[in-house]
């Protein structure tokens, strides 16, 4: 039932004439929108409109939110033809028309239920809160600054840009039918908004007497014209992809905080009468807290000072032994307060302090700020719940570099100790109650190590902080994985997989740090972990990788979706890349679904940023530029060439990381594998006991010269013999076992490249001409370059295989006549010159004839490579940089210093020369990634053979080695 309130114009109920009314929910609307009524003019001018006068304004108490309304009316006797509208004033130009209804219809003032309702609303996005019981429970948000998309009947309805200024949001409107053809179907990525600001938005909950329903997105970067058109001819899409409202009515209070409320699913839309104070969004900030609504909600600027506080009140009390007992879950402290904690402890010992991740004045001092929702609470202002997918990513990101941060200065720490060397020997060597697969035989001695001991090696290794710091990294990297195995998470990527040129590219780089952040386990990013310079274990990242790669596009098509592995790699099967890539005639067209485009890749290969970066549209975008204009993605081979070529060599880069990442650990933790390496070390084992059982008995024998001693020896010599015949036989049954593994590991590995590497070969066949794959027989054959496993040595010794199944390995090759071939080949030999050069350093010990003549020839081979390079347009100069600075340590070189730090800097620089390609991945990569991503998946293919099985041997003598070393003493 309608009550009236009162009447603006009069003291008295207002007319009861047929009118065509709108009420707008709420009071204090701002001027700069309104509903406006054209009118269609009748015959002699057909199609003709004129605008009729703004209707008259009322405020009423309305049942819809039982506060008061706004109600605009128009008188509305036998009117012709017309359609409603919602103005919103502009900048500048004629204002901006959101359609409402092309039927307006009459109706009373007194009846029950208003016809058409308008709503004002802000959105609002939810956030991480505190833990409870297992669950994180959440608080609504104002949205942050980006943009919001609000979808009618399947069309986009309205685009606005959202800005903070001061303590308020801001939206602005963008004129869309400027940018939008007949059909209704964008045209253009970039479209400036142009309204005026505005306070809130208004939306319709009932229009004609139908209740409305809305779809809304956001999206911190403004959508592409491709993924528009997608998103309005896609219910299925937009379903993943916004917020459904099928009910604009508001509820009472959202779903938050510790509520578990019956009716969720009708809370998308509520009051802001019962949501918590807070204070204006500050994304970068609010990353830093593992729950960023306890900085948003904290209007007075005490939590993170009060946080700080408890960090480093529990540091101290650790530091003096006062708290020894676990945490329960509330005592846990912010990361990176703690993190700030230990910086100051660093920075007090050190005169100048190095730049630190963690600001202590950003944590210290925060100002005190009004609430953010005062003005629109007091209004009427209803909440619209929106999904922001990406500030979850970035924030789990954000948790995850914390954690690695905090690990690192747990580990700069403890190297100030000088007892970190004692304390790491006992924590690796003799507590551990297992290594590896294998029981530890020092672990009873751990038994002798009293109370304070262990207590003492805790505080000397940090073994508190840093297992906060693991325990902090393994939750936020399952809650990212969780986040990217999820439809709505990826079609928020698919946004940035929607675009064109470097926003496009910048779309890889993303996913590619989101998916490698899931990887490692926290052990390994752990300096002081005993598992840290282990093999790396096999993780839920690394399995979710590798089921990336291999899933095919009828799986996601059977799903109705699109999945990631589409957006990052196309389709493709292995005997399809025998043959060189040729590139299609015309281009993939952008359906703007996200599905790989190589040929928009392809593209950027002969494209220079643009002179303003203004005109990219992606955070991700413009990170990448950054990094290409800042020279962060240089490699020689790149150094002359064009941005994009730059920029698609970035792109790959953590892609093939992770991917080869996960690969090796599924190959160092295969099951079949493993029981066969433990099979083997027991037969090693079973062969040591009885050697040693026969040698004693021959010992006996020689002392004792009697019957009974000598049977014994020739039962123990037959026992020897007959386990080694047994042995033998069964090392043949491990050799085919082994081999067989082997054909299964290849084949694993190449089903899961096949995908990516057809990525490599779309996106740059300029760089990569004529790149595809073959035996390495073949190839060798053929007099195919065959990458990585050519100019090993300082004369361009290529890679032979020693058995015919080394020969079957599928390797990735390239034409020898083509200029990228002959560049590579070029700076390949020309770093192995350098590393005999810096090898040359380390053996001269003083020798500087012999160490100049060295310098000399590197000096002549880079002089060459120079010359070659000219064809490629590519720059030498970090290849110059490295001999200059080979030149000045010749000359620090002359010092006479002592025998000892001569013999260290000799170990040093010499191992340095034995890992060439390491030192050129690390240090100074001559060729970009993509090819060191290929050279390793041909080294792999090609060495897995001889390597895996020499490894097993290695490890099956590290093995007996160790169990000798420890063995007890004979008495």
């Amino acid at each position: 039932m309608s009550n009236l309130a009162h009447s603006r114009l009069s003291d008295g109920p207002p007319c009861t004439f047929c009118d065509f009314i709108v009420a707008v929910v709420g009071s204090k609307h701002s001027q700069e929108q309104r509903p406006v009524v054209f009118q269609t003019a009748a015959a002699p001018f057909p199609g003709v409109e004129r605008r009729l006068p703004d209707g008259i304004q009322k405020g009423y108490l309305r049942e819809v939110s039982n506060a008061e309304s706004a109600l605009h009316i128009w008188p509305w006797r036998s009117q012709p033809a017309s359609r409603a509208v919602l103005e919103v004033d502009a900048e500048s130009g004629a204002p901006i028309h959101l359609p409402l209804t092309d039927t307006p219809a009459p109706e009373s003032i007194h009846s029950e239920t208003t016809a058409n309702i308008l709503m004002p609303a802000v959105p609002m996005a939810w956030v991480r809160g505190m833990n409870h019981e297992g669950k994180h429970l959440t608080w609504p948000a104002l949205a942050r600054p980006g943009f919001l998309y609000l979808f009618r009947n399947g069309t986009l309805w309205r685009e606005l840009q959202i800005a903070w200024e001061g303590n308020q949001p801001q939206f602005r409107d963008v004129r869309l039918a400027d940018h939008r053809t007949e059909d209704g179907q964008f045209t253009e990525d970039r479209r400036p908004a142009v309204g005026k600001p505005l306070a809130d938005v208004w939306v319709p909950v009932r229009l004609d007497g139908q209740d409305q329903s809305l779809e809304a997105a956001f999206s911190e970067s403004p959508l592409s014209a491709a993924r528009l058109n997608c998103l309005q001819s896609n219910s299925g899409l937009r379903h993943y992809r916004c917020s459904q409202f099928r009910d604009l009515y508001p509820a009472d209070q959202p779903q938050m905080g510790f509520a578990r409320w019956p009716d969720a699913a009708k809370r998308t839309v509520f009051r802001l009468d019962k949501v918590e104070a807070q204070r204006p969004r500050a994304p970068a900030k609010e990353w830093q807290f593992e729950r960023p609504w306890e900085y948003l909600a904290d209007t007075i600027g005490t939590y993170a000072g009060k946080a700080l506080d408890m960090a480093s009140s529990l540091y101290e009390e650790w530091n003096a032994g006062e708290r020894t007992e676990p945490l329960a879950p509330f005592e846990h402290p912010e990361p990176a307060a703690l993190g700030i904690a230990i910086q100051k402890d660093l920075d007090r010992a050190s005169e100048t302090p190095p730049q630190r991740p963690f600001s202590y004045d950003e944590w210290r001092t925060s100002d005190c700020q009004p609430d953010a929702l005062e003005e629109l609470r007091s209004r009427g202002v209803c909440g619209l719940r929106i999904e922001d997918h990406f500030y979850e990513m970035r924030h789990q990101q954000a948790r995850i570099n914390t954690a690695r941060h905090l690990l690192n200065l747990c580990a700069e720490k403890a190297r100030k100790n000088p007892q970190l060397e004692n304390a790491l020997l006992v924590n690796q060597i003799i507590l551990p109650s297992r290594i590896g697969r294998q029981k530890n035989p020092l672990f009873k001695y751990s038994l002798a190590l009293p109370h304070s001991g262990r207590q003492k090696i805790r505080r000397v290794l940090m073994t508190e902080e840093r297992t906060l710091g693991q325990h902090y990294l393994t939750l936020a990297q399952a809650e990212l994985l969780q986040c990217l195995k999820r439809q709505p998470y990826q079609q928020a990527l698919a946004d940035l997989f929607s675009t064109e040129g470097f926003d496009y590219a910048g779309a890889f780089r993303c996913a590619g740090h989101f998916i490698s952040d899931t990887l490692e386990p926290a052990c390994k990013q752990d300096p002081l972990d005993p598992e840290h310079s282990q093999p790396s274990p096999d993780s839920d990242g690394k399995a979710w990788v590798r089921s990336l790669c291999t899933e095919r596009a009828a799986a996601s098509a059977s799903r109705e979706e699109v999945s990631l592995a589409r957006m990052l790699w196309p389709q493709t099967t292995p005997d399809s890349q025998t043959e060189p890539y040729q590139p299609p005639e015309t281009p993939e067209p952008n359906h703007g679904t996200g599905v790989f485009r190589g040929a928009a890749l392809a593209a950027l290969e002969k494209l220079d940023l643009p002179e303003d970066t203004g005109d990219l549209l992606t955070v991700e975008g413009l990170r990448l530029a950054e990094d290409i204009q800042s020279g962060t993605s240089n490699t020689l081979m790149l150094a002359g060439m064009r941005s994009g070529m730059k920029a698609l060599d970035s792109t790959h880069r953590e892609l093939h990381q992770s991917i080869r990442s996960a690969m090796a650990a599924l190959e160092n933790n295969d099951r079949q594998l493993q029981n066969l390496t433990d099979e083997q070390t027991r037969l090693s084992q079973r062969r040591a006991a009885l050697k040693a059982e026969h040698d004693a008995a021959s010992r006996e024998w020689m002392k004792r010269n009697s019957d009974e001693a000598f049977r014994k020896e020739q039962a123990a010599a037959k026992a020897l013999k007959d386990f080694d015949d047994a042995s033998a036989r069964l090392e043949q049954q491990h050799a085919q076992t082994r081999q067989t593994i082997q054909q299964r590991l290849m084949a694993q590995r190449i089903a899961a490249m096949a995908n990516p590497m057809e990525g490599i070969r779309r996106a740059m066949p300029e760089l990569l001409p004529d790149l595809r794959q073959m035996t390495l027989s073949d190839a060798i054959a053929q007099g195919k370059y065959v990458l990585g496993l050519e100019d090993l040595g300082p004369d361009g010794a290529r890679y032979n295989p020693e058995t015919p199944a080394a020969g079957k390995a599928l390797v990735w090759t390239l034409s020898r006549d083509k200029p990228t071939t002959q560049a590579i080949q070029a700076l390949t030999r020309a770093e192995n010159h350098l590393t005999l050069a810096r090898r040359a350093l380390a053996e001269a010990n003083g020798n500087h004839e012999e160490l100049r003549a060295k310098l000399q020839a590197a000096q002549s081979r880079y002089n060459q490579v120079v010359d070659e390079l000219k064809q490629t347009g590519g720059r030498i100069r970090d290849i110059n940089a490295e001999i200059r600075k080979l030149e000045g340590e010749a000359k620090a070189h002359r010092v006479d210093f002592n025998a000892a730090e001569r013999s260290r800097l000799h170990r040093v620089l010499f191992n340095a020369a034995e890992r060439s390609r390491l030192h050129r991945v690390l240090n100074t990569p001559a060729l970009p990634l993509v090819v060191l991503a290929i050279e390793a998946v041909n080294v792999a293919n090609a060495l897995s053979n001889e390597d895996q099985f020499t490894g097993l041997d290695r490890l099956h003598g590290t093995t007996n080695d160790v169990q000798a070393s420890t063995a007890p003493p004979p008495s």
